[in-house]
């Protein structure tokens, strides 16, 4: 719907994953239509000497993540680089959903081979087995897996990201409809859902796409019987507008949920969450929300609980409001946000879109009459630039921008 699928021309192969599966004759037909470049941490494997007959065999470095050291981005470009291939042409096959931690913060495509179905962090191309890799090098599956369910496509359950928490001694489900990728790379700014969750983080104002996801989440997972169920949002800090009231309003009159928002409050500002790591935001979250004691009642024993939220990260605010659901005897506990954040690389940064007439950043916005998205001038509202690029263009411009680069020295000094 909103992402354009390029042709690949090239595929780097984390062969080691793929322990005794070497799939000899998937790389031998795909050596016909693609460059394969297979990387592996011991070049000695006998099992992998003849993956020389259908592309290249190079030594990564490392012992855990391979795809954590810069020295091994940096490999990854020369490689590029002697193709004449750019980064958005290329796509990392593994078999490794912990690399997907690293993977989903480099501005190049990866293909997860997994029979599992839970993904926290979604690859962008979703393999059962290694045979699909030719589909998807032949665009049959030429779509973003971790978007399916947020662009309507005809899905199951399993396409839906989730995260587990575990709050005191009970596990919370957390169900997305999608990946969020955060300000400050290069995916938020051509990735749609990323970008309406900013901009509602940053105006206050609910996409009309919000609630139909909401709705279809809710619908997929949720087996509970409504009139037991109350639906809640992450409380505000004090002084700040709840941006989920409304949409809690609409769902709670939709499946006949009681509507629980006025029953948990923040009284107390714990400050903005963004820089603090895990540990330190749990920290910062204790006890933080309350029952709201001018309505002096419980209304959560032994009901089952629904939390709406935009995004889950560490995973904190939804555990912390979990537990005081717990502590209050409520049942059953799920959370439903629109996006899971995807992991960037510590050293990378983007380079914007900028407008060729007033030289600031061009917006991703959606238009009125059709929901079609584009690029607009920073400056439209200020200064009337009506410049616009069509989104295909503007996404290809900001790739081709940010392609995978040399990094010259090690951002962290020990």
């Amino acid at each position: 719907m909103f992402l354009k699928v390029e042709p690949f021309q090239l595929l780097f192969i984390d062969i080691d994953t793929f322990s005794e599966d070497y799939c000899e004759e998937i790389w031998k037909t795909l050596a016909n239509s693609v460059k394969l470049v297979f990387f592996t941490v011991d070049v000695t494997n006998p099992k992998i000497q003849n993956l020389h007959l259908y592309g290249e065999v190079c030594h990564f470095f490392g012992f855990s993540n391979i795809f954590a050291f810069i020295d091994n981005n940096n490999l990854m470009v020369e490689i590029l680089n002697s193709f004449n291939i750019k980064s958005d042409q290329a796509a990392v096959v593994t078999k490794s959903i912990d690399s997907l931690d690293y993977l989903t913060g480099l501005n190049i495509r990866n293909i997860l081979v997994s029979g599992q179905g839970d993904f926290e962090h979604a690859p962008d191309f979703l393999c059962r087995s290694s045979r699909d890799l030719i589909e998807v090098t032949q665009n049959i599956l030429g779509t973003y897996f971790a978007e399916n369910f947020f662009l309507n496509h005809p899905c199951p359950k399993s396409m839906l990201l989730k995260k587990v928490l575990k709050s005191d001694n009970a596990y919370i489900n957390v169900f997305a409809g999608g990946r969020y990728y955060k300000k400050n790379c290069c995916q938020s700014q051509y990735h749609f859902l990323s970008n309406k969750i900013i901009s509602n983080k940053t105006d206050g104002k609910e996409n009309p796409l919000f609630y139909p996801l909401y709705k279809k989440m809710i619908k997929t997972c949720w087996m509970n019987p409504s009139n037991n169920t109350i639906i809640v949002s992450v409380p505000p800090q004090p002084g700040k507008i709840n941006r989920f009231k409304r949409l809690v309003e609409n769902l709670s009159r939709f499946f006949g949920f009681i509507d629980g928002s006025d029953y948990i409050i923040c009284p107390l500002n714990y400050g903005n969450n963004k820089s603090r790591n895990a540990v330190e935001r749990a920290k910062s979250l204790q006890g933080v929300f309350c029952l709201n004691p001018e309505l002096n009642s419980n209304p959560f024993i032994g009901k089952n609980v629904i939390i709406i939220d935009d995004i889950v990260a560490s995973g904190a605010t939804i555990s912390e409001i979990g537990s005081l659901l717990l502590n209050n005897n409520a049942n059953n506990i799920n959370a439903f946000v629109m996006g899971i954040n995807q992991k960037n690389n510590f050293w990378e940064n983007y380079s914007p879109l900028l407008c060729p007439n007033c030289n600031v950043p061009m917006i991703l916005r959606m238009r009125n009459r059709d929901s079609k998205p584009f690029f607009g001038c920073q400056n439209y509202f200020s200064n009337g630039c009506t410049q616009t690029i069509s989104f295909d263009n503007g996404m290809l411009k900001l790739k081709a921008l940010n392609n995978l680069k040399v990094i010259e020295e090690d951002p962290f000094e020990f």
